[in-house]
Formats: C-alpha cells, structure tokens, sequence
C-alpha cells in the first residue's frame, strides 16, 4: 500500500537486515522489486502519497515516486558495473530523465536561498538545458518556452 506518512519505523527493524548469502540477497532483492512494483501498479502513477521532497514543486505521486526508483536504480546499478570493472552507458533518455528529476525534485524548493541570487544553467551535449534561478523564494527550475519535452513548473 502507498503510504500517506512516513513509516513508524524501517521494515528492516527485527534486526535482520538484509540476508548476508548471495543467493538469499538475490532473492531477497527480486521480493522488493516486485513489492514495490506491486505497490506502485496498484496505486496508479496519479495516487496522491507521501514523499520526502514536501518543499520541492515535483508531485507527491506514486507517479514521481516510480520515476525517483527509475534513476536510483540507474545509479546504483552504474556504480556496481564500475566497481566490477565493466561499466556500460546509461540510456540516454534514462540519464537527461534522471537530471531532469534532480532539477525539480532534488534542486527546486521553496526555501530560501540565503545568498545573491544567481542562476545556475546546465547543458547537456544530447541538446538539452535546464535554468535554475536561485533567490529568496527558493530554487527554481525556469521552463525554456522553446523546450516543449519540460514539464511545467
């Protein structure tokens, strides 16, 4: 079930922790991704839900949660093909979704910047841009009126 509050305490509180045999982890970890695709299928990407970003403009979704898994899962799963040795490229659209999602869900806010205001702009070599203007009122990302893949603000 999507939760509309943080949980009391972790699911992992017994003690336990995750299973320490490779095979067990293995299993344990195919459990929790199905778990949690269970949960976000049944929720619908538009379900209101708890989140930890409450000051950012990115929705309070099982929708934005799903994108979050998408670009954690990318990161994770790079930082073990480079520590393997083996490292392979990230899909593009994966990679700009996931800067994309750290400019509005990790970046923007509604705190304060407590310095001059600036802008910070990022461009990657596929063609995209993103602005992001720091002030008083916070971060935030300024849609490009050209670009029309953003979502809005």
């Amino acid at each position: 079930m999507v939760a509309d509050a943080p949980p009391d305490r972790s699911a992992w509180d017994d003690g336990t922790g995750a299973p320490r045999e490779r095979a067990a982890l293995l299993a344990w970890w195919d459990e929790s991704v199905e778990h949690l695709l269970s949960v976000l299928r049944g929720a619908g990407p538009d379900r209101a839900c708890w989140t930890w970003w409450d000051d950012s403009p990115s929705p309070q979704t099982a929708g934005a949660w799903a994108r979050r898994q998408v670009c954690e899962i990318a990161v994770f799963t790079h930082d073990a093909q480079l520590t393997a040795g083996a490292p392979q490229p990230l899909p593009e659209e994966v990679a700009l979704d996931g800067f994309d999602d750290c400019q509005f869900t990790l970046c923007a806010t509604t705190v304060a910047w407590p310095h001059e205001p600036a802008v910070v702009d990022h461009h990657a070599t596929e063609g995209r841009s993103w602005r992001l203007r720091l002030s008083p009122d916070g971060a935030r990302r300024i849609v490009d009126r050209l670009a029309a893949w953003y979502p809005s603000v």
